[in-house]
């Protein structure tokens, strides 16, 4: 009898301590914010969204004019990688007062890049077209952020 209660003891104990560090994790993760989100295509920033400022700063475009900005739709177009020996155009809408990201157009197998929904603090990495989103405070890229 008394090796059930100290085994329902201990069962409780882990149960509580798993959702204590749960709730710890996922506060932690869930009110971080970033002054600003960088848009990096083939491991090159080539867009900056200042959310403070309320402004984007394209860095470096292609011979074609990408990555086009439309300031009346908050989007960023960029011309993603060759697939099947075609390019197609990846469009990101970022919010200011959110301060978030998200890929709301592209065309990549299964659509998985615009599955991601809006992100406010977690990489977006959308690896068929070779483009990624980050998040940051000083403007600056981990080495780990980049995929």
């Amino acid at each position: 009898m008394k090796t059930k209660f100290k085994d329902i003891v201990l069962i409780v104990a882990i149960v509580i301590i798993a959702v204590a560090g749960f709730l710890m994790f996922s506060n932690v993760f869930k009110n971080t914010t970033y002054n600003m989100s960088l848009v990096i295509y083939n491991k090159e920033v080539v867009a900056e969204v200042d959310f403070v400022n309320k402004k984007v700063n394209i860095l470096k475009q292609d011979e074609l004019g990408y990555p086009k900005l439309n300031e009346v739709n908050n989007t960023i177009t960029i011309l993603g990688n060759s697939q099947g020996g075609e390019r197609f155009e990846l469009v990101i809408k970022y919010n200011y007062e959110k301060h978030s990201m998200q890929i709301i157009e592209e065309v990549s197998p299964k659509n998985i890049c615009s599955s991601d929904g809006e992100q406010t603090a977690r990489t977006i990495t959308c690896v068929p077209n070779g483009v990624s989103i980050t998040f940051s405070n000083d403007g600056e890229v981990d080495l780990d952020d980049i995929i």
